[in-house]
């Protein structure tokens, strides 16, 4: 038998209920228009969702130009698809904002500035897929690095034709690299290591390695399907010699964009 709701629960169903029996203030929708002039970008997602109006406010070309435009510093060194002659583009607008924002606007800048080595958490990546995988030397270590993108999305990394891109041109949201995400590991030394393109990482595990604990050993697990169960057996990718970690979503500026 269920236990009754304390009185303090009831009391809040109560006083929720009322408030949505009650009609509130419909303002017009000129009063949220001048108001989007003054949201800040990490306000924008509260302000979308006061009401349908602002909701259909955020949905437009003028808020994400106007919103690129407030906080644009010419002394910044931009990407050329990130330049506001690329933004006159309504195709992509909104992403290539966001992505133009962690270039210029610092509160953006200061969320990707990691306090210390390490700080980055790849164990969130798991249930993820790998689309791609691929090493490079940077100066007398090697990077080894994983695409990997959220369940149920689908990157779209070029647009397959002419078709795809006229179907999708006055999509201010369309992403290439909506979902997505790297993986980038740097070692000490070049490793050869298993193919798990397509697969799922299913399991994470960090450890201290080296003499002294200079180092990390990081292994990853990938299998076709997710599973909970540790003893499951899949790809195991091993990095031993691990000098550093980092996890860099679609709008840092250190993402290898494909565009």
């Amino acid at each position: 038998q269920a236990e009754p709701a304390s009185p303090r629960k009831v009391n809040r169903v109560r006083k929720g209920r009322e408030l949505c029996r009650k009609k509130g203030i419909d303002y017009p929708v000129d009063l949220w228009y001048q108001l989007s002039y003054y949201v800040y970008p990490e306000s924008v997602s509260v302000f979308s969702r006061l009401c349908k109006s602002t909701n259909q406010i955020v949905c437009t070309v003028a808020f994400w130009k106007n919103l690129y435009q407030r906080f644009y510093n010419k002394e910044i060194k931009l990407p050329k698809t990130l330049q506001p002659l690329c933004l006159e583009r309504i195709h992509s607008l909104q992403p290539n904002v966001v992505r133009a924002l962690y270039h210029f606007y610092q509160p953006f800048i200061d969320r990707l500035n990691p306090a210390s080595t390490f700080e980055a958490e790849p164990h969130k990546l798991i249930g993820r897929r790998c689309l791609l995988y691929w090493y490079q030397p940077v100066k007398n270590m090697w990077n080894f690095c994983f695409k990997l993108v959220r369940p149920g999305m689908s990157c779209r990394t070029v647009c397959k034709n002419q078709r795809t891109y006229i179907d999708n041109y006055d999509d201010i949201f369309y992403n290439v690299e909506e979902g997505c995400t790297i993986l980038q590991v740097t070692c000490s030394h070049f490793l050869s290591l298993p193919i798990a393109m397509g697969q799922i990482l299913n399991h994470v595990h960090l450890t201290v390695s080296g003499q002294g604990f200079r180092y990390h050993t990081l292994r990853l697990v990938f299998d076709t399907r997710y599973q909970h169960n540790r003893d499951a057996v899949g790809t195991t990718v091993v990095l031993d010699s691990v000098v550093n970690i980092k996890v860099i979503p679609w709008w840092d500026p250190k993402y290898p964009f494909s565009s």
